[in-house]
């Protein structure tokens, strides 16, 4: 009788078969199916953890520099212009960055260095939609909007002692992705599930879904989301931005100018 090596039976106690070999393959499939959308999760919302303390940031530097100009809020700047040049020099995205050690975005962008979503700092949001983009000074990329209601258009600007309800009062808020420094309403992107992140004009940061800021309308841009109808005729009105139920205000008391 011929008697068979232990090695050669290991190897054969080792061998997948077909199916065997099929089936493992298909667990792993099964597995990455269920990872992979929680991992993604789990990016996002330590992307929107990450944004959310830039805006905290934000707003430690809009207070120092409101202690600094008799309360006064800054000039919320011009989307298409210059950045470096004329009352672009004096908006928020060039005197306010220096109250935490930050350059100005003027200066950034003198130096090549612009941000985008593939760049780290407070200016980032890595949540951000357009990830090629090649801003100039003269179109530049915001990630990250001043509250247009807190520049009146003309010569007023608000001060924080003129402000009803400083806490529920929004200063700064997530941008929309585009050249405006500034904006309201529905264009306010919430690009964290559902929510953006905002600074208040006490200087606190907190996230606020999309249907308890939204004043518009219309959709958001880059999201198909539109505002809920009891507030839809908001937008540009003090009076519908005051009126009962409403948390959250863009205008900074009720009959504010525009």
């Amino acid at each position: 009788m011929r008697k068979e090596s232990p090695g050669w039976f290991l190897k054969r106690a080792r061998a997948f078969t077909l199916i065997e070999l099929l089936v493992v393959i298909a667990i792993i499939g099964i597995l990455a199916s269920l990872l992979l959308p929680a991992l993604g999760r789990t990016r996002q919302r330590a992307y929107a953890t990450s944004c959310l303390s830039n805006m905290r940031q934000w707003g430690i530097a809009f207070m120092m520099y409101s202690d600094d100009y008799d309360d006064f809020f800054p000039y919320e700047g011009q989307g298409g212009a210059d950045m470096c040049s004329g009352f672009q020099l004096n908006a928020w995205f060039n005197v306010v960055p220096p109250y935490i050690g930050q350059q100005s975005l003027c200066t950034l962008y003198q130096q090549g260095r612009p941000p985008t979503s593939r760049t780290k700092g407070i200016w980032t949001c890595q949540s951000a939609k357009q990830l090629d983009i090649t801003p100039t000074l003269s179109k530049p990329y915001f990630m990250v909007n001043f509250n247009s209601r807190m520049d009146p258009n003309g010569p007023p600007q608000f001060k924080r002692s003129e402000l009803k309800s400083p806490a529920a009062t929004i200063l700064l808020c997530d941008g929309g992705e585009n050249e405006f420094p500034s904006t309201t309403g529905s264009h306010a992107p919430p690009r964290h599930t559902g929510v953006a992140n905002f600074v208040l004009c006490d200087g606190h940061a907190e996230p606020i879904k999309f249907e308890e800021y939204c004043r518009s309308p219309f959709d958001a841009i880059g999201f198909k989301l539109a505002c809920p109808i009891n507030i839809s005729s908001d937008n540009g009105t003090t009076s519908g931005d005051w009126r009962a139920g409403i948390k959250w205000h863009w205008f900074p008391y009720p009959g504010a100018p525009t």
